[in-house]
């Protein structure tokens, strides 16, 4: 049971003989309670009248109906709605249809109309809060019109109506933010969902301020990520700033101090806070400003914070820092699981990484070449935008795509001259090799696949001559070919760019899709022609 305003002030003004029949506007459990209550509560003192309420839906921007919400909808465009605030404004608590009519446009005319008639209404009485009209009553009077019993002289506004209006609108408001905020508790839901969609951290970080933005309006924002063993906060999202914030100490500044104390603020107005006019470190924390720590049982991922100072935004309110908090838990528990999944990709690429050097080292031609090809096949998988669920699989089907020449003899496998047919016959089952020895662990199951098809061609004069071959082998194909075009061999010298991408476009349609080819293009144009491997994260999009 939600009780409001009971013991208040607001709840007792205007209160007269009628105000301890009015207490049961101040006990529901929610707003259809509510404006049960309400109903009940006019009919009880107002004889001879029928009450037809609309309520203001702020999903859908409009007044429904509260009994049968599909028979009328009224835009809070309206001019009908506008002329009853006009009235309200003017002290008419108690509107009748003849004082707006001048008023309502003519399309709005027609609504207004239909509503005299399909209610058999004669006024309407406005639920205004905050110059916001939340709901309206039309009244059916049921009494004689033989003018000795009107409807105002039973409304007795001062004894009755005033008093209702006062008492109801308040707890409307009161229950219209209650159903507000589980409304907003399941739009946010979804970012549990919109968190998840980044295939690694580094981009989650990077992308998540803007996510929050289309929820919670704010003018400029900064996410802290915090590292425990430095002791520091660094700046690595930001929003609405022209320049990148400067680095804290985990001691230092608002974002600090809400660290520390693991404690959210939220400042309304931060000039009239002495304590924190004299913080200088977070420049852009201007006029309304809230800061959230990120943690997850206990561990500390950083400070998010937030500023709004323009007309557009407004303040901060404890309503959004609700908010916020709801979708920063969301983002905790991302991150800590994505601190976990990384502790345990990070040993897999190291094994991993350790199976490709080990092979690798039979042959000095080929040190790194597995390396390279990650890096050629990753960034063409970006540029043709492949789900993020595949981004690892592809990734580690590059590291260990030549495994499989584990089982090649050394005289074939470092073999100064071409093959002979059968020795060529031999090489051709590394992918098979490769497939066999990966197939059966749970996590490599479809990495071997793609391993097992990147000698596949399109036409379907691969090794195994296989049509439908997946798009991550053509890409794993299309990556090998051109670091083996321009990479040393034993029987030539590697070639230049330009002369390899020649030889690959005669491929085209062939061997790989022009769409493959053309991401290898877009990766290459925007990167020097000369990469240097020996900081892959600079070019891995891991």
């Amino acid at each position: 049971m939600i009780t409001f305003f009971k013991n208040s002030n607001l709840a007792r003004c205007g209160r007269s003989e009628t105000g301890s029949s009015l207490d049961s506007l101040d006990n529901w459990e929610c707003k259809s309670d509510l404006l049960k209550q309400a109903r009940q509560v006019f009919q009880r003192h107002v004889a001879d009248t029928a009450v037809h309420m609309f309520i203001y839906s702020f999903e859908a921007d409009l007044y429904l109906d509260f009994d049968k919400k599909s028979i009328f909808v009224i835009p809070s465009s309206s001019t009908f709605i506008a002329a009853l605030l006009k009235e309200y404004d003017a002290g008419n608590r108690c509107i009748r249809f003849d004082l707006i009519k001048q008023d309502v446009r003519y399309e709005d005319m027609i609504i207004m109309e239909m509503l005299i008639s399909y209610y058999s209404s004669t006024c309407v009485v406005p639920i205004v809060h905050l110059s916001r009209l939340l709901a309206f009553f039309l009244i059916e009077d049921y009494a004689s019109q033989d003018g000795t019993d009107t409807l105002e002289k039973r409304l007795a506004p001062d004894d009755f109506l005033l008093p209702f209006i006062s008492r109801f609108r308040l707890n409307l408001y009161a229950a219209m933010l209650y159903e507000a905020g589980q409304f907003e508790t399941s739009q946010l839901s979804r970012y549990a969902v919109v968190f998840g969609r980044y295939n690694s951290l580094a981009k989650l970080r990077s992308c998540f301020l803007l996510d929050i933005h289309e929820s919670i309006p704010f003018d400029r924002g900064v996410y802290y990520k915090y590292s425990p063993n430095s002791q520091i906060l660094s700046p690595v999202a930001w929003y609405g700033l022209d320049q990148r914030p400067q680095t804290l100490s985990a001691s230092q500044g608002v974002c600090g101090m809400v660290l520390a104390t693991q404690r959210i603020l939220l400042e309304e107005n931060i000039a009239v806070n002495p304590s924190l006019v004299a913080i200088r470190e977070e420049s852009f924390l201007r006029n309304s400003i809230i800061c959230i720590p990120v943690t997850h049982k206990g561990q500390k991922f950083g400070v998010l914070a937030l500023s709004q100072d323009s007309k557009q935004t407004g303040s901060f309110s404890v309503l959004t820092m609700g908010k916020l908090c709801i979708l920063s838990s969301f983002l905790s528990l991302e991150l800590h699981n994505r601190y976990l999944l990384d502790k345990v990709d990070n040993e897999y690429f190291k094994v991993i990484i350790s199976l490709s050097h080990m092979l690798e080292a039979r042959d000095e031609y080929t040190a790194g070449h597995s390396e390279r090809v990650m890096v050629y096949a990753m960034n063409i998988a970006s540029q043709l935008a492949i789900p993020a669920s595949q981004y690892d699989m592809l990734q580690y089907a590059a590291l260990l795509h030549d495994i499989g020449k584990i089982g090649i003899p050394d005289n074939i496998l470092l073999k100064q001259s071409a093959l002979t047919d059968a020795e060529y016959e031999i090489m051709k089952r590394h992918p098979k090799v490769a497939y066999s020895i990966l197939k059966d662990l749970p996590y490599f199951t479809e990495i071997s696949k793609i391993i097992l098809y990147h000698h596949e061609r399109l036409d379907g004069n691969g090794y195994y001559h296989i049509k439908d071959v997946p798009l991550l082998s053509l890409i794993l194909s299309t990556a090998d070919i051109y670091d083996a075009l321009t990479s040393e061999r034993p029987y030539r010298s590697a070639l230049k760019q330009s002369e390899a991408l020649e030889i690959m476009r005669k491929m085209i349609g062939t061997v790989f899709p022009d769409t493959v080819f053309q991401a290898l293009l877009r990766f290459l144009e925007t990167n020097p022609k000369e990469l240097d491997f020996t900081e892959l994260s600079v070019f891995c999009i891991m």
